[in-house]
């Protein structure tokens, strides 16, 4: 059979870029060299995430992808599918030493209520949905596929009896495209050699207990306890060479996992990839060993020997790849899943307008430009573990690129031009690039940085002293920020009077 497009891999970006092809009125064969449901990790989502699948929804008129953007809407309308509450970000130092001026946590809120809350996916559920939403859509999707049966044509691409005169990889790291053309596997530049060991867990206790108190606010008179309720979050837990991450779902399972910098993987010998290794590192912090006491593993250990991946090529002969396929960096601050969503949306408008030698190659340009800049974001990061006041500080150019952007969006003032995480603002490449040198400067001098460079995008009251690093959800803040969308403060406020993301 002919079809107009071949996508190889089902995964959650996989099947999208099916979905929304399949809308633009293309015929689309999905292969899938595995099945569903199956494990997944790249779980937690952000704001910025659900406003892009609001908009890939109303734009392909997908409809039934819009409760997954928020916690209300998708408990309303899937409530079998597996989710997590998430209401912010939280980051602990390890060993945490509660401290009463909070200077060994940060809280991050990113919602003013649950039902307008981002989530938790449990992608096993959810990759699984997103399959089924595709065959219902219309697309040919074939399981346990043998992937070398795919094959290039002069003309495309043929699989059998089926041929398609373009094709796109999604499916993941060191995938179908990349071995295919042997292609080289290039890294990031500077970027540290990172491991991760994670899996699923079930009888996961509660954050309360190393927190030194949540009502520790509201004795001081401010008005209030933690942003957020603790366990409604992504937690991380921040120590020197790596960070770990706890992501509760609804139904009691916990995804919890390490990505750790090579010399603390071999001190630990994590690279043994069981329960012992996992045991070595617990060992390092009392209170998160504590936390999982209880804890039992119902997936398989899963050891990541080499995290990052970036291959040579994003576009080639009658075929691109999605930034899932091209380039992984990290978890923190959960960059995989945007990223993949705008290469859907970059990809599909392509698939709309006609599919040329120079929109590809600017396709490729535009997602080697954001998975550098990722690498280099996070890799700042890393250096900065060692030192929790100075990461705290430096997370701020995150939440201000998100923010911002989220808002530009809700506001309608989005152009594509400004690329993901403010990859071509200067103030924060260069603001990053001196953190990244500096991870050990003097704490104010390296405030007072990054304070001034995220200055002219901070739209939500960031790098605030007076906060504590409790940053909780305070319209106001945006209000006071009004002339950066060009807009007086009397404007904004009747916006966001009437404006249903600010009514939660």
């Amino acid at each position: 059979m002919q079809y107009d497009l071949i996508v190889v891999g089902a995964g959650f970006g996989g099947s999208l870029m099916a979905m929304v092809a399949q809308r633009l009125g293309k015929s689309v064969l999905l292969l899938e060299r595995g099945s569903h449901p199956r494990f997944a990790i790249g779980e937690s989502t952000s704001p910025l995430m659900n406003l892009l699948i609001e908009e890939i929804a109303h734009t392909y008129d997908l409809p039934r992808l819009l409760p997954l953007a928020t916690y209300g809407a998708w408990k309303a309308a899937y409530p079998a599918l597996g989710v997590g509450l998430k209401r912010g970000f939280t980051y602990y130092e390890q060993p945490f030493r509660f401290c009463p001026e909070r200077t060994d946590q940060l809280a991050v809120a990113a919602s003013p209520g649950d039902a307008c809350a981002d989530t938790h996916w449990l992608r096993a559920d959810v990759d699984h949905f997103l399959g089924q939403e595709a065959v219902a859509l219309g697309v040919d999707y074939r399981e346990h596929v043998a992937l070398e049966g795919v094959e290039q044509t002069t003309d495309g691409w043929r699989f059998g009896d089926d041929t398609a005169p373009f094709l796109i990889d999604a499916s993941g790291p060191q995938g179908f495209l990349h071995r295919r053309f042997g292609w080289r596997e290039v890294g990031f530049t500077g970027y540290p050699k990172t491991h991760a060991l994670y899996s699923h867990f079930t009888g996961v206790g509660s954050s309360v207990p190393i927190h030194p108190s949540p009502s520790l606010a509201a004795r001081e008179g401010e008005g209030g306890g933690f942003p957020y309720p603790l366990d409604a979050a992504a937690s991380h837990h921040v120590f020197d060479g790596g960070w770990m991450w706890v992501l509760p779902f609804d139904h009691g399972v916990t995804s919890a996992g390490i990505a750790v910098e090579h010399w603390l993987t071999e001190e630990l010998n994590l690279a043994e990839g069981n329960a012992a290794a996992w045991g070595r590192f617990l060992e390092r912090f009392p209170l998160v060993q504590a936390q999982f006491a209880e804890a039992q593993p119902v997936e398989r250990w899963y050891y990541s020997p080499q995290l990052s991946f970036r291959t040579e090529r994003a576009v080639g002969p009658n075929c691109a790849l999605l930034p899932s396929a091209v380039g992984f960096i990290d978890p923190l601050f959960s960059t995989g899943m945007p990223t993949t969503l705008l290469g859907i949306q970059r990809l599909g408008a392509l698939l709309a307008t006609g599919l040329t030698d120079d929109s590809l190659a600017a396709y490729e340009a535009t997602t080697f430009e954001e998975l550098d800049w990722v690498a280099e974001f996070i890799a700042a990061h890393y250096a900065c573990f060692g030192s929790f006041e100075h990461f705290a500080a430096l997370t701020m150019y995150y939440f201000a690129a998100a923010s911002y952007a989220e808002l530009l969006r809700r506001l309608g003032q989005h152009d594509d031009s400004f690329r993901f995480l403010s990859a071509r603002d200067p103030r924060f490449r260069e603001g990053i690039a001196w953190c990244r040198a500096n991870s050990r400067a003097p704490l104010s001098t390296f405030q007072a940085r990054v304070a001034a460079d995220i200055a002219h995008k901070n739209v939500a009251g960031l790098a605030d002293p007076s906060k504590r690093n409790w940053y909780g959800i305070d319209l106001e803040d945006v209000v006071r920020a009004a002339n950066t969308f060009g807009l007086t403060e009397a404007q904004l406020r009747q916006v966001i009077a009437t404006a249903a993301w600010a009514q939660c």
